[in-house]
């Protein structure tokens, strides 16, 4: 049987601003019943706010003490897939 496969692509790499680190340091550690949100603010409409899920938020934990740090991260993204299909029948 063939192992599954994951295909990814660099999205971008990043970094914050002096001013962005010296607030994500102010946070602290950031529990597990703490909301991450992304905002997005839209130059012709209201500002929209997105909850991020528990999995995303755990994901996105290390990323954010790393910048807060004075470091750099790169982004991945799967290729889409049809919902509820397992990666070993996507890989194919």
């Amino acid at each position: 049987m063939k192992e599954p496969t994951l295909t990814a692509h660099v999205l971008q790499s990043f970094e914050f601003t002096d001013r962005d680190r010296e607030i994500a340091q102010s946070f602290g550690n950031l529990g597990k019943r703490d909301r991450r949100e992304i905002r997005v603010r839209h130059k012709a409409s209201e500002d929209r706010i997105l909850r991020l899920p528990p999995e995303a938020a755990i994901m996105l934990r290390p990323t954010l003490g790393h910048l807060a740090e004075d470091g750099r991260a790169a982004g991945l993204a799967e290729p889409a897939r049809e919902r509820g299909t397992p990666l070993r029948d996507h890989a194919r």
